[in-house]
Parts: C-alpha cells; sequence; structure tokens
C-alpha cells in the first residue's frame, strides 16, 4: 500500500469517526423533537378538549342568559299597568342586560384567545415536523455517505471485522481470526483499533458491532 493510499485511509478513518458521532448527534436530536412534538401535541390536545368544553359551557351560559331577557321582556308586557312597577323593571332590565352583554363580550373575547391559542400550537407543532423530515433526510443522505466509504474500504484487512460483524452483529474473536486467515493476536489489534473508533465493542472473548 502507498503513502498516499495510507493517508487516504487515515483521512476516510477520521471522517467514518466523525460521520459516527455526527449520526449519534442527529439521533438524539431527532429523539428530542419527537419527545417535544408528543409533548406539545399532548399539550394541544389538552388545551382543545379544556376549550371544548368550555365553549360547550359558554353556549349554554349565552342561552340562560338570553332566555333571562326573552322573561323579563315578558314581564314587562304583563305588568304594562303599573307605571311604577314598569319603572323599576325597567331600570333593574337595563342593569341586567349592561351585566349580560358585558359577561358576554367577555366569554367571546376568551372564546376567540382560546382559539388563537390552537392555532399557535398548531403551528409550532408543524414546524416541529417539518424539523423531524428534514432531520430525516440528513440521515439518509448521512447513510448514502457511509455506505459509500464502507465500498472504498471493504478490501481493506483493517476494517474486515467491520463488515462481517455488519452481518452477524456479533462473534467469537476466534472464529473472526479463522474467517479472516489470521492469528486472534492480530485480530485482536485490529479490533481494538476499530473499539477507538466507536465502531464495535469488545467484551471478554466476543466483539459486537456498535453503529
Amino acid at each position: 500500500m502507498t503513502q498516499g493510499q495510507m493517508e487516504s485511509i487515515r483521512i476516510l478513518e477520521a471522517r467514518l469517526e466523525k460521520q459516527g458521532e455526527e449520526i449519534e448527534k442527529q439521533k438524539r436530536i431527532i429523539e428530542e423533537l419527537r419527545g417535544e412534538v408528543s409533548e406539545w401535541r399532548n399539550r394541544y390536545e389538552a388545551v382543545k378538549e379544556k376549550c371544548e368544553r368550555e365553549i360547550k359551557e359558554l353556549k349554554k351560559v349565552i342561552e340562560q342568559m338570553d332566555n333571562i331577557v326573552k322573561e323579563k321582556e315578558e314581564l314587562k308586557r304583563q305588568i304594562g299597568e303599573k307605571d311604577l312597577e314598569i319603572k323599576r323593571i325597567k331600570e333593574e332590565k337595563n342593569l341586567a342586560e349592561k351585566s349580560l352583554t358585558m359577561e358576554v363580550e367577555r366569554l367571546r373575547g376568551e372564546v376567540k384567545a382560546r382559539e388563537e391559542e390552537n392555532g399557535k400550537l398548531k403551528d409550532r407543532i408543524a414546524l416541529l415536523e417539518e424539523k423531524i423530515v428534514e432531520l430525516r433526510e440528513e440521515k439518509e443522505r448521512t447513510e448514502r455517505w457511509l455506505l459509500s466509504i464502507e465500498k472504498l474500504i471493504e478490501d481493506d484487512i483493517n476494517y474486515r471485522p467491520y463488515f462481517i460483524l455488519k452481518n452477524m452483529k456479533s462473534c467469537k474473536i476466534g472464529d473472526l481470526a479463522k474467517a479472516m486467515g489470521m492469528s486472534e493476536g492480530q485480530v485482536r489489534v485490529i479490533l481494538s483499533r476499530l473499539k477507538r473508533r466507536q465502531v464495535v465493542t469488545i467484551e471478554g472473548d466476543e466483539a459486537k458491532i456498535k453503529l
């Protein structure tokens, strides 16, 4: 192997190690965003359910208020012959209507505020879902890049354990040595380098793929 080839392999190894770290980082970000999306979705559903209950109750209150106004109008018609009583009822009616109107407006304002809050939550969820899509696309691009790197190094003896373990997930070091036609000591040296690059793990006499 020429010096240039060895240098290229070292560069590829460094890139592979960096990409491995980046993949782990992207995985953690995706999991965090998934948790955040789930949390926001749960909050949205809770707020939505609460708003729907409140809107239902508010509608009942408005309906009750309308019925009260109608009853007072009927009462005014029935006692129209009594001027003093009519005056008193009118005053009470005006005060009640003003209070009821203010209360209705306040309740309508609350409904509007709740609806705006729901809209903001929906927008937030949409943004988070777009971010997840972007991260998934980035992950796919990274995986494709890794596959291209693997094709470049698949014939390198120093990476032969990686390709064997990639298919088997785990294997005895002695069996790896037999498969590679090398001594167990030589295989352990290669595995140690791969372990430092966080590609494999070694547990006693067994090696496992890490990626």
